[in-house]
């Protein structure tokens, strides 16, 4: 798109943007939006910056495990184990630090088993 071309939905005055975040998509879309002439604000909580995607691989390394660990219990034929998957799973889910410990697994807030997060 150039000249005289350009559709006409899109923005023509630079706009000031803040961006919360240094990660992947933060960096990424500070860098677009600058080569597109708008004012970019970036802020990252963490004081300083280090590798981008490392808790991601943390998260998806404890996620790998646990599913490894799990995995015979919702994959199972055994009628003994499907049957206590079956009982102790809804129930499992309505304690609170358990149901605590599941929203944290999969919000990526856990990254491990001795995490001791939402205790």
């Amino acid at each position: 798109m150039g000249g005289g071309d350009d559709p006409p939905h899109l923005m023509k005055a630079a706009l000031r943007v803040g961006i919360c975040g240094f990660g992947v998509a933060g960096g990424a879309l500070a860098v677009l939006l600058a080569r597109l002439g708008h004012d970019v604000m970036l802020m990252e909580r963490a004081p300083q910056l280090g590798p981008v995607g490392a808790e991601r691989r943390t998260h998806s390394h404890y996620l790998g495990r646990l599913s490894r660990m799990l995995s015979p219990f919702f994959q199972s034929e055994n009628a003994l184990l499907a049957l206590g998957r079956d009982i102790a799973l809804p129930l499992m889910c309505k304690l609170p630090w358990t149901h605590r410990q599941m929203e944290l697994t999969v919000t990526g807030a856990k990254r491990g088993f001795s995490d001791q997060l939402g205790t």
